[in-house]
């Protein structure tokens, strides 16, 4: 079984949106869209054949629908489907389970294939090779020193990986200014949680996230990031609120005291194996 979790460059157009919902299929389990970062989630999981089916579906739609030269966004893309990583998915899985990538493998190296022919540029990441950071880095310094390599313009680069379990995860934080968040940022990240302090567009007070993926969810629960976030905050300045990006293990869930999922975000429908058993909830 996989899970795949597809981030397009589009976050504000609903009919679009409805567009990209519909092409992916029964799969397709969840979808997170930020209008300040004009950018979406979709998240699939189920059986490979599915899942792939499912992702190959809703990229055509996005290569062939939306425009990376007319796009704005507070989060950095190369790509209208930016990036598409292919995940092994053992449900109600434990620390120390063995995780067999070879259908993400094979998932990955399929729908390259499938994104060559829709016009975007592959650049392939993960599984013990480069890091979808790393990646971003080297295609950055590319772009600024005019060596990039010839792309479609309005489709632009799509970074296909193979990866373990991630959870993406924002703090909304009050009270303070991008730079000293920016510290804290730097002070968090570990081999366990990437970061990244973000200044979004608001009216009033401009808003501060601070963007924080969990690359080791078995190692780092997200209780222990927010204490440690409210440590390293400058006098005066606080955690709004958290928002969760997609959805989460059931490991999590299983690894939280439930009286800290209001302020975490999490509720029971938002495990990768509730959707799998119950698909997507209803609106409201």
């Amino acid at each position: 079984m996989l899970q795949c979790a597809v981030n397009v460059s589009e976050g504000r157009d609903e009919r679009l949106l409805a567009l990209l919902d519909r092409a992916g299929g029964q799969t397709l389990v969840d979808r997170h869209s930020d209008g300040a970062h004009h950018r979406s989630v979709f998240t699939f999981v189920g059986e490979a054949a599915e899942v792939l089916n499912g992702v190959c579906a809703l990229s055509e739609v996005a290569a062939t629908q939306l425009d990376l030269t007319a796009h704005e966004g507070v989060h950095p893309r190369f790509g209208v489907v930016d990036v598409v990583p292919f995940i092994p998915f053992i449900p109600k899985r434990q620390r120390g389970d063995i995780v067999d990538f070879t259908e993400a493998e094979e998932a990955a190296d399929a729908f390259s294939v499938v994104a060559t022919a829709l016009g975007l540029t592959v650049a392939r990441y993960g599984n013990g090779g480069t890091t979808l950071p790393d990646l971003r880095r080297s295609l950055r310094r590319e772009q600024d020193s005019g060596r990039a390599q010839v792309i479609n313009a309005k489709k632009g680069i799509v970074a296909v990986g193979v990866r373990d379990v991630l959870i993406a995860w924002n703090l909304w934080i009050d009270g303070t200014t991008v730079q000293p968040l920016n510290d804290v940022a730097a002070a968090l990240r570990s081999n366990h949680l990437r970061t990244l302090a973000l200044e979004l567009d608001g009216s009033g007070p401009t808003p501060l996230q601070l963007s924080c993926n969990v690359v080791g969810p078995f190692e780092l629960n997200l209780t222990e990031i927010v204490k440690r976030t409210r440590s390293l905050l400058p006098a005066g300045a606080s955690i709004k609120q958290a928002e969760l990006v997609g959805l989460v293990p059931w490991w999590t869930l299983h690894s939280t005291p439930p009286g800290e999922w209001n302020f975490l975000n999490l509720t029971e429908t938002s495990s990768l194996e509730w959707r799998l058993a119950n698909g997507r909830p209803a609106p409201g």
